[in-house]
C-alpha cells in the first residue's frame, strides 16, 4: 500500500490504516510522532493484532515512516470542528512528555484514539464558542446575502476589510461584501465586534484550520493591526473573506466568491441591477 501524499503538520492527529485495525499517532515535527505502542515489532500479523486488543502500551516517540512502515496512512484532524485545539506548542510538549514518562495505558484499541485527542484538544476539551472567540479567530457574520468576514483581535475588537456596495443589496456599513460587482476601493478597520455585528448574528469558523496550518495568534494580531487603513477592495478576488483567511493562514481564499463565479451569481445580479436602473 502506498503512503499519502499529505504532508501533515506539528499538532496534526495522523491515522495509519493496518492490516486489521487503525493506529492513532499525533505528529510532532522533524518526521516523528508519538504514539501508543507495545514496544515490539511493527510488522504486521496477528502478534500484534492481539497487542492491540488486548495488550498494555506506553507512548512512544519514533519516525513516521517506521510507525507507518508504507501503510495507508491520513491526516485526521476529525474533532475540529466541534473543538478547539490546543496551541500547536502545547500539543507538542505534552506529547513530548508523554514519550518520556513511561507510563503504562490498557490496549491500543480502548486507548489509541483518546489518547491522541486528549493531546489536541485537552483532557477537558474546549468546544468552540460565539460567546468566547479567541485572538486569531475568524468570524463569520451572517448578511442579508453573503456573509461579512472579521478577524478577532481580543478585547472585544476585531479587524475587517469594508468595500463599498450597490445600494440594492444593503448600506455600505451594514454589509461590506454583499454585492459582486466591479472593483472598490477599501478600508481595513478596528471596531468593536458588537458594532460590526450590529443586529446580525456571527459564529467563530476557522474552517480552514484543517487544510492550512494559521500562523501564530500573536502574528495574526500584529499583521492585523498594521494593516488598519486604506486599501484595494474587490469583491471577487480581494474582499472580506480574502483578508480575514489571509491573516490567519498566509492563503487568500474566499468560499463566498468561488461559490459565484461557478453559479454565474454576477450575471444575475447584473439582470436584476439593470432592470432597476
Amino acid at each position: 500500500m502506498n503512503q499519502s501524499s499529505e504532508k501533515p503538520q506539528r499538532g496534526d492527529i495522523i491515522v495509519i490504516l493496518h492490516l486489521r485495525y487503525m493506529d492513532w499517532a499525533v505528529y510532532v515535527g522533524g518526521g516523528n510522532v508519538v504514539h501508543l505502542t507495545s514496544g515490539k515489532s511493527s510488522t504486521i500479523g496477528l502478534s500484534n493484532f492481539f497487542t492491540y486488543l488486548w495488550g498494555d502500551t506506553e507512548a512512544t516517540k519514533e519516525p513516521l515512516k517506521d510507525a507507518a512502515l508504507g501503510r495507508v496512512r491520513w491526516v485526521c484532524n476529525h474533532l475540529d470542528h466541534k473543538y478547539r485545539p490546543r496551541p500547536v506548542d502545547e500539543i507538542i510538549a505534552a506529547a513530548e512528555k508523554m514519550a518520556c514518562n513511561r507510563k503504562k495505558y490498557g490496549a491500543p484499541i480502548q486507548n489509541s484514539e483518546r489518547f491522541v485527542n486528549a493531546l489536541r484538544y485537552g483532557q477537558i476539551p474546549r468546544k468552540w464558542s460565539n460567546e468566547d472567540p479567541q485572538p486569531g479567530d475568524l468570524i463569520e457574520i451572517s448578511r442579508s446575502v453573503f456573509a461579512h468576514w472579521a478577524v478577532y483581535v481580543g478585547d472585544g475588537y476585531v479587524v475587517h476589510l469594508l468595500g463599498s456596495d450597490l445600494p440594492l443589496l444593503g448600506s455600505c456599513s451594514s454589509s461590506p461584501c454583499s454585492s459582486p460587482c466591479e472593483d472598490r476601493n477599501g478600508e481595513v478597520k478596528r471596531e468593536r465586534l458588537r458594532d460590526v455585528v450590529g443586529g446580525d448574528t456571527y459564529r467563530v469558523n476557522n474552517y480552514l484550520d484543517y487544510k492550512f496550518p494559521p500562523r501564530p495568534v500573536q502574528a495574526i494580531i500584529q499583521l492585523a493591526e498594521e494593516r488598519v487603513g486604506p486599501c484595494y477592495y474587490n469583491v471577487l478576488w480581494a474582499n472580506c473573506e480574502h483578508f480575514a483567511t489571509d491573516l490567519r493562514y498566509g492563503k487568500r481564499y474566499s468560499k463566498q466568491s468561488n461559490q459565484v463565479l461557478r453559479t454565474g451569481v454576477l450575471g444575475v445580479l447584473g439582470g436584476l441591477a439593470a432592470s432597476i436602473i
